[in-house]
């Protein structure tokens, strides 16, 4: 099917109005025409394709409208049920030429108000008009619809207008031409204007092949084509037409206006000045009084045509739809733009071989509130529709619900009894026979209004806040009998707990941790189901309840009571996912935490949103929990958004014992010493999230104000998460609480030096923890002379060695730390120590692991520096090494474009069958270059030719492998040192041809360049050119895989040497085949394995292979 579409789309952009209605022209051509003709067919037999086929026609001619009459044409001008060629187009084309009669072809007409023009701001026939605006000018649709109203006084149509974009191809430049030049229209109506625009976006090869058929347009010929490239007048495409260049003067702001409210009323666009002021629901209240139904698109992120268009494609347009279009910050804004201008003003809009045209008349676009308004003013079209911007106005346009036991009435009822005075003698009842009234619109605003006044940025968001949590807890002191007026009039509050509870009122802080947790129970637990007792101590063996955390934990639980979005921001490892995941098992929900980070998809989120979607509503009697951690180190926020604030998840409602919590990251920006680490300075890339602590996007304004500050964690709680998460190291107390002690002292050292209160946390504790017990098991292995205490203090020092003595550069700071350690063991154990001794310990593990490596290479140097480095990554418990198939990594370097050139060393020729294989699996174009030593080859023109094909690959962005071409590496020191120069975002590097001629080539961003160097070469090869590559070394026994094929192998030799021993001779496989060698037993293993189709068994492989 989509290679159907690819067709029909394709084909359709060629101007099909003349000869699509005569099948006898599309005879000669029916190969070609098959795609379209099938399924323009398939409508017409049972309406399959409907959304396809309107895209072509409309395409065609935007005056074709409603399709669902073709259908009933095609069955009444039926003629013949053949399938031949010249019967389909017959049936197909009578059709198609009676509703093609039917139409009244009509053109949008621009207002009349500019007829006198320069001549010079017009199109002139016959003559290309090229035009150069400004670098990433946003001129761009206003030049073009100036020029349209200057030349033809006529709006563009889709078939006449291109935006080229990276991934524009010739065929669409060479179609849309074809157009041009064989548009055929009466002499009495004037041409129409074709455009291509953006045309510094267009690859280099592409741009050379436009610039050629510019060059070939016939001379006298009356076509009206115009051209906009962006960029300096030195240009690559417009230096090749400086004498042709012309500079129109683009629409202004108010006339862009008047035309988008004359032409486009029923577009509508809605901004705010603050968020939370209602745009979505203005938006449902138009919809509904136009008697529609609004359908929400979000589009934010990562901008994506493709996925845009497939979303529109899938929510399938109805006649009682209007399109709710919700922007929110997007990746790239000026694509957007151009995007939505495409879909509203020329209704179509394609990506590839999907393609839709516009089927909504009415259309709203929300834009949504971003940091200095950057998203609307990047939106400079778009802004210029019919616009209504929303502002605070108090409670006059507030919408009160009817029903008593919303949070609303509930408040303002109270509140009115509160302003009454009666709050203390009537019981307010909201169910039952004595259930009150409703109150009006009116006295709700009222009343909301002299408790709830509006200061600063104010919003029905904060109002829902303050409402929601309000109406929960009123509710709940409605329905308690300890709250009723009578019980109120004899006792103060202090006194009704003193009688009713008989305890007194204790501070939090002098309760013990069980008691804490009894009344944690107490305060968030809404299960009827009783807690395992079992499960509950399990819980608290790992977690630490204080009485912040529990003031914290009594919070978050009245936003999820009051369905208050949850949104916690805090630093790493400050606690905030174990909070909420001790908070789910105290309340007895289902609960998940999805981790989210910067490489995550919006397909990604969408699975994990469906999955506990469907699980909720499949056990609807119990509550969901889904966590999701660091939302801001993603590029889907406005996705997240939506979910949480909304509740919706492309454009449907979350199930209603689904609950979303969220956390995030402080966006807080970090010195300037601290953006590079020494010696990298050259080696790191930087970019616009370098200079933040946290790799974190801006939250979307929508979310601020649910944003709640989890705080840090203070000394004393510090501690005591500490003490309790070492509490299981070791059976011995005082060896316990000393490693306690130490990580404490080691937490405020790091903090004092490094002046960072974040620069440690509680994933530091747990890390040295592991440590410390790894340690502890390992000395015990290595040397059973230790007495247990010795060797524990010994775990203990290393394990801190390892998380926080050599995380410093400085050895006057090392030295502190040592003393620092020192000064605690002392204290905590009558035991001698001194910091020498410390640094003992530590050297001497350290030369016990590299005194291990018998596989040094000759003259390395066992210094200090080096034992170290290999102590750091030699210990990482927890950690098993696993090795990766050397050709998943010479695939994994080939696809990441981020990754050095890549050298593979061999032996022989393999290897390129391997390479050719895997990359037709990944579909990406390559070459291979071998050098020739033939006298003849050995000359400069052979040098040119070569690197011009070089150069043709580094444009096009293919993989590019080659060997022996030692005489032309020298001439790409640029590219294969990746140095390359960027120019208006595209990669440029010198390649040098001769003594005298170092031309400046692009480089594609895909290319990618692999070295063969066979090992028997590799000491004789310079070594600044080994350094400059990713190195990789590929042995016949990598192409074998399986353990049991290389154990075929050891199998195979054995029988080899059986098979030719002669008694009394001495008689090898060697002498029997000359080329005998391990190589060849390998390559016989795998054509043996490959002829038997991978299917036998490894005794029929070796038995094939003998």
């Amino acid at each position: 099917m989509k290679e159907i579409k690819q067709h029909a789309l394709s084909i359709s952009r060629v101007e099909i109005r003349d000869s699509v209605m005569s099948p006898k022209v599309l005879l000669s051509e029916f190969s070609i025409w098959k795609p379209v003709v099938s399924i323009i067919l398939f409508f017409c037999e049972d309406k399959r394709n409907h959304i396809v086929v309107t895209a072509i026609l409309r395409f065609i001619d935007p005056s074709m409208g409603n399709l669902k009459h073709l259908t009933d044409i095609y069955n009444s001008l039926l003629t013949s049920t053949s399938s031949g060629n010249i019967c389909v187009l017959e049936n197909i084309g009578r059709p198609l030429d009676k509703l093609k009669s039917g139409l009244h072809t009509t053109s949008l007409n621009f207002v009349e108000f500019q007829r006198h023009t320069k001549i010079t701001n017009r199109v002139q026939p016959g003559i290309p008009y090229i035009t150069s605006l400004a670098k990433r000018s946003p001129l761009v649709i206003r030049t073009l619809l100036a020029l349209y109203l200057n030349t033809t006084g006529l709006f563009p149509k889709a078939n006449q207008f291109l935006f080229c974009r990276r991934d524009t191809t010739f065929e669409e430049i060479s179609l849309l031409l074809n157009r041009c030049m064989q548009e055929k229209c009466p002499k009495s109506s004037m041409r129409s204007l074709y455009s291509i625009a953006n045309i510094e976006m267009l690859q280099s090869q592409i741009q050379f092949y436009l610039h050629n058929e510019i060059r070939r347009l016939p001379t006298g010929a009356d076509f009206l084509l115009c051209l906009i490239c962006r960029g300096h007048e030195n240009h690559p495409f417009l230096d090749q037409f400086s004498d042709m260049l012309s500079r129109p003067s683009p629409l202004s702001e108010l006339v862009l206006k008047q035309i988008m409210g004359d032409h486009w009323s029923h577009v509508t666009v809605v901004t705010s000045d603050v968020p939370g002021l209602g745009k979505s629901e203005f938006i449902q209240s138009k919809a509904i009084c136009l008697k529609n139904r609004s359908i929400c698109v979000h589009i934010s992120g990562p901008f994506n045509r493709l996925s845009i268009i497939e979303d529109i494609i899938r929510l399938g347009p109805k006649n009682y739809q209007v399109m709710h279009l919700d922007i929110g910050a997007v990746s790239d804004s000026a694509e957007l733009h151009l995007f939505v201008f495409e879909m509203i003003v020329l209704r179509h809009i394609s990506a590839g071989s999907t393609a839709y045209a516009l089927s909504y008349d009415d259309m709203f676009i929300e834009i949504a509130n971003t940091i200095n308004d950057e998203l609307s003013n990047s939106l400079q079209t778009i802004t210029c529709f019919q616009r209504e911007h929303l502002q605070w106005m108090g409670y006059t346009n507030l919408r009160v619900s009817c029903e008593i036991n919303s949070p609303i009435e509930v408040v303002c009822h109270y509140l009115r009894s509160l302003d009454e005075g009666l709050v203390d003698t009537h019981d307010l009842y909201f169910t039952g026979t004595e259930a009150l009234e409703p109150l009006e619109n009116i006295e709700c605003r009222k009343v909301l209004e002299r408790h709830f006044q509006s200061s600063g940025d104010m919003s029905f968001t904060m109002m829902n806040v303050f409402i929601n949590v309000l109406a929960d807890q009123l509710k709940k002191l409605s329905a308690s009998v300890f709250f009723r007026t009578p019980i109120l009039r004899r006792y103060s509050v202090k006194n009704l707990s003193e009688s009713q509870v008989k305890n007194k009122l204790v501070d939090f802080k002098e309760k013990s941790s069980d008691e804490l947790k009894k009344e944690l129970l107490k305060l968030t637990r809404r299960s009827s189901k009783p807690m395992d007792t079992t499960e509950l101590q399990d819980v608290m063996t790992i977690y630490v309840l204080t009485p912040d955390n529990l003031l914290k934990m009594v919070l978050i639980s009245l936003r999820v009571d009051s369905k208050v979005p949850v949104l916690i921001m805090g630093e790493t490892a400050c606690g905030k996912t174990s909070l909420i995941a001790f908070l789910a098992k105290i309340c007895g929900v289902d609960f998940d935490v999805f981790s989210i980070h910067a490489g995550i998809e919006d397909s990604d989120i969408a699975t994990k949103f469906n999955q506990m979607n469907q699980s909720a509503l499949q056990n609807i009697s119990n509550t969901f929990w889904l966590f999701l951690d660091e939302i801001n180190t993603c590029n889907h926020l406005g996705l997240i958004a939506d979910s949480l604030c909304h509740r919706m998840l492309f454009g449907k409602e979350l199930a209603p014992n689904l609950t979303l919590l969220a956390a995030c990251n402080p966006y807080r920006l970090r010195e300037e010493n601290e953006i590079l680490t020494t010696g990298l300075q050259g080696k790191i890339k930087q970019d616009a999230l370098s200079r933040l602590v946290y790799r974190v996007h801006p939250l979307p304004e929508a979310l601020i104000d649910y944003v709640w500050d989890y705080g840090n964690l203070s000394e004393d709680d510090e501690v005591l998460y500490i003490f309790k998460m070492v509490n299981n190291v070791f059976s011995e107390t005082i060896l316990t609480r000393l490693l306690a002690n130490v990580l404490v002292k080691s937490q405020r050292f790091v903090r004092t030096v490094e002046i960072n209160d974040y620069c440690v946390s509680l994933r530091d504790v747990d890390r040295c923890r592991r440590l410390v017990e790894w340690f502890d098991k390992f000395l015990l292995k290595k040397n059973h002379i230790y007495s247990v205490r010795y060797r524990q203090v010994r775990a203990i020092i290393l394990g801190l060695a390892m998380c926080y003595h050599n995380r410093f550069l400085e050895g006057n700071k090392r030295q502190k730390y040592r003393q620092e350690v020192k000064r605690c063991i002392c204290s905590t154990l009558s035991y001698k120590i001194t910091e020498d001794d410390i640094l003992t310990y530590i050297f001497t593990e350290q030369k016990d692991i590299l005194d291990l490596m018998t596989e040094l290479p000759p003259g390395t140097a066992q210094n200090a520096a080096l034992q170290e480095n290999v102590f750091m990554l030699k210990y990482i418990p927890g950690i098993t090494p696993k090795e990766i198939p050397v050709i998943k990594l010479i695939v994994e370097n080939i696809t990441d474009n981020s990754c050095r050139h890549l050298m593979v060393i061999t032996n022989g020729d393999a290897v390129i069958s391997i390479l050719e294989n895997q990359l037709n699996e990944l579909g990406m174009p390559f070459d291979i270059i071998f050098g020739s030593r033939f006298e003849e080859d050995l000359t400069d023109a052979y040098n040119y030719r070569i690197l011009s094909r070089i150069i043709l690959c580094m444009e096009q962005g293919m993989v590019l492998i080659l060997k022996d071409l030692e005489s032309i590496y020298g001439s790409l020191y640029d590219m294969l040192n990746q140095n390359y120069t960027v120019i208006e975002k595209k990669k440029h590097c010198r390649v040098a041809l001769g003594h005298y001629s170092n031309p400046m080539c692009q480089v594609h961003d895909n290319f990618k360049c692999v070295v063969l160097v066979e090992e028997s070469k590799l000491d004789k090869s310079d070594p600044p050119f080994l350094n400059r590559f990713e190195k990789q070394q590929v042995t016949f026994s990598d192409f074998l895989g399986k353990e049991s094929l290389k154990k075929a192998v050891d199998d195979l030799d054995k029988e080899m040497i059986h098979f030719c021993k002669i008694p009394n001779h001495s008689f090898s496989p060697y002498d029997l085949i000359p080329s005998y060698s391990q190589n060849l037993l390998i390559s016989l293993i795998i054509r043996s394995q490959h002829l038997a189709e991978c299917t036998a068994s490894i005794e029929t492989v070796k038995k094939s292979s003998i």
